[in-house]
């Protein structure tokens, strides 16, 4: 958590600034309009996380975020008084009037508790205070009830936002790239729900007079009207209009191939070199994992059984307009696809940047997925922009981003392709969209047509599940090295695994030993140093008692490129509640027949969060491997030449040569 650092040094140097500040966030958010567009529940996670990493106080916290929306919605209350009824009676505001009366009625018959709802859901957050004001609401109970409101607001918002922080503290401690990657994923998921919510919520407001802007239009350009007069208007068939987008929009991704990856490039763009080293510095074993699974839900047999099984579905419920415009969909898609298979000749990229020709590029299924999930709200949205609407429209623009950036994250996927392939899609989608609607609709039922759909998804995916989900190189036979060349210089660069090295890591290795495993643990041992508790369901629970000693503590392990060690071992450090803990990865060599084991020495405190929980918490300082194994017994010792007296972070490692290999 040093990145934050300038952040936490901030807040403790002017901590009612920090605090004025969250007051001044909750106020805006409670406005009318500007409440509409603040994704303040990112906001308010946020809190929570700087509360559980100690740089705020959490009743202070709360105490300023409610103060902050309870001026929002006096605020509010106020425009309600003067002006709701002048806003409702404008001619654009017409379709909204029952709603106002219908939840006008409701704050009669429910008052406070109408207030307390409305607080808790976002959309009516800043509209529920002002018909309160317009009801009327007497002054003082409004007053009451906004108070109590705004501090359950603020507690349930922030608090999992706490949760979180203290996630994220535990993470760090395995490795910072981990934070990273979850910071990354809730920032995607938040910022392209936010951004549907806005999308959706400003063009069904605005639809229907930019749809009427365009017959008009069309109708004054004969020829050039022709498109949208055949896409938009009821009375010409759409099949022409979307024909011709369908073919346009071949032409520009041809293009835009060409130009990327045409015949006379012979190395990918700078953005996706840039997209691809910055994804494999983030990568670490759990998150390639996750994302390689997600992955998955974008491949090929996965998005054809559950286009299938949509398609069938529609003809068996007698709806064959809208099985005809999914297999338009689907079939634009494909042809995408096809051409991006045959036309793109580049393997994927973490094969291309390792070397490997005989793997074929893997990415060009993501359109598909683009017309698969875009096809969601085509079938089962209604107008007007209802939360089950809403819902459908988050799922189609969040699951192919979110395949997208698990296919970047594991070298499946070149960046340009997949903007490409999004663009593509969403355009693609939009235009059908448009057609569909406005000729002869077909209404489909979620509750008839998505049981077997996502029952095919699910079984696709898990029947289909592959048996190397990452698809990733194996790592590299041991390679000998000659006992005299190593002892004088050490491995080779190449035998350090550079490629997997990445510039979050915090650690760097010490040492080089060479050791088979049984001489290494009893020379350990008869020093003093022990095996750290593993982490399980029975010592995590230790973490909750403050009397428990650090060395009974179960510590994470720490990350070297996308390899967890294979030992970690601990001795009592010179100060109490304060370890050193030394983790040990087996190199890709042999000297002399026996292993070689990479080594990095940190010092390991804990931390309290919350008062609750004792976490280990890893130091920045990290211990002299000298000073704490020159002392091992039967085993030599010596630094690579030219290191003598060096303290830099590019200090060749420590040398160390256990002379008694057996036990």
């Amino acid at each position: 958590m040093e990145h934050l650092q300038p952040l936490f040094d901030w807040i403790a140097a002017h901590p009612e600034a920090a605090l004025g500040l969250l007051a001044f966030a909750a106020f805006f958010d409670a406005l009318l309009l500007i409440g509409f567009l603040l994704p303040s529940y990112l906001v308010l996670l946020g809190i929570g996380a700087l509360i559980a990493l100690d740089a705020l106080s959490l009743w202070p916290a709360v105490l300023a975020t409610a103060a902050g929306a309870a001026l929002g919605d006096a605020f509010n209350y106020w425009l309600g008084q003067r002006y709701l009824d002048r806003l409702t009676a404008h001619r654009r505001m017409a379709r909204f009037r029952q709603t106002v009366m219908r939840t006008r009625a409701f704050f009669h018959r429910r008052g406070g508790l109408a207030l307390v709802a409305s607080r808790l859901f976002g959309p009516t957050r800043p509209v529920g205070p002002m018909i309160a004001g317009a009801a009327p609401m007497p002054p003082l109970r409004f007053a009451a009830w906004t108070v109590f409101s705004c501090l359950l607001w603020a507690l349930v918002f922030i608090l999992p936002g706490v949760a979180l922080g203290a996630s994220l503290q535990l993470a760090a401690e395995v490795a910072t790239r981990l934070v990273l990657v979850l910071i990354g994923l809730i920032a995607l998921i938040g910022g392209i729900t936010w951004v549907t919510t806005v999308l959706v919520r400003f063009s069904t407001f605005h639809a229907e007079r930019w749809l009427q802007d365009l017959m008009a239009w069309s109708a004054h350009h004969r020829r050039l009207g022709l498109l949208p007069r055949w896409l938009a208007d009821p009375r010409y068939p759409e099949t022409p209009a979307l024909l011709l987008i369908a073919l346009l929009l071949l032409a520009v991704g041809w293009t835009g191939l060409q130009l990327s990856w045409g015949p006379a490039r012979d190395a990918p763009m700078a953005l996706d070199v840039a997209v691809y080293r910055q994804m494999a510095a983030l990568q670490t074993p759990w998150a390639v994992d996750i994302a390689a699974a997600i992955a998955h839900l974008g491949d090929l047999t996965v998005v054809l059984t559950t286009s299938t099984a949509l398609v069938i579905t529609l003809f068996a419920l007698r709806r064959g307009r809208a099985a005809a415009h999914v297999l338009a969909a689907l079939g634009f898609a494909g042809i995408i696809s096809l051409g991006l298979s045959r036309g793109l000749q580049a393997a994927d990229p973490a094969d291309f940047f390792a070397g490997a020709t005989t793997r074929a590029y893997s990415g060009a299924d993501l359109i598909l997925t683009c017309a698969l999930f875009g096809l969601l709200p085509l079938l089962l949205a209604r107008p007007g922009g209802t939360p089950l609407s809403l819902f459908y429209y988050r799922i189609a623009f969040t699951m192919p981003a979110l395949i997208a950036a698990a296919q970047l994250y594991v070298g499946r996927q070149w960046a340009s392709v997949a903007i490409g392939c999004l663009v593509l899609g969403g355009l693609w989608m939009l235009a059908l969209g448009i057609g569909y609607r406005r000729h002869r609709r077909q209404t489909v039922l979620a509750r008839r047509l998505l049981p077997p759909v996502v029952m095919s998804f699910v079984a696709a995916a898990v029947v289909l599940w592959p048996e190397n989900l990452r698809q990733t190189a194996p790592l590299p036979d041991a390679q000998p090295v000659a006992h005299a060349q190593w002892w004088a210089a050490g491995l080779p660069s190449e035998l350090l695994d550079p490629a997997q090295r990445s510039p979050f890591d915090r650690l760097r290795i010490q040492l080089q030993w060479r050791a088979s495993e049984a001489a290494r643990d009893r020379v350990l041992r008869e020093a003093g140093w022990v095996p750290t508790t593993p982490w399980s369901s029975a010592s995590a629970l230790r973490t909750l008692s403050m009397r428990t000693p650090i060395t009974q503590l179960p510590l994470p392990p720490r990350q070297y490129g996308l390899r967890l060690p294979e030992a970690m071992f601990q001795r009592p450090g010179k100060q109490a509640d304060r370890l050193v803990v030394l983790y040990l990865w087996r190199a890709p060599a042999t000297v002399a027949q026996q292993p070689v084991w990479l080594g990095s020495l940190q010092f390991v405190t804990t931390r309290r969060l919350l008062g609750v929980i004792r976490v280990p918490y890893t130091e920045g300082e990290a211990p002299s491997a000298e000073r704490w194994l020159g002392a091992l017994p039967d085993t030599q010792l010596r630094r690579i030449a030219g290191a003598a007296g060096s303290r830099s972070d590019t200090d060749p490692p420590l040398l160390l040569h256990t002379t008694s290999l057996e036990p």
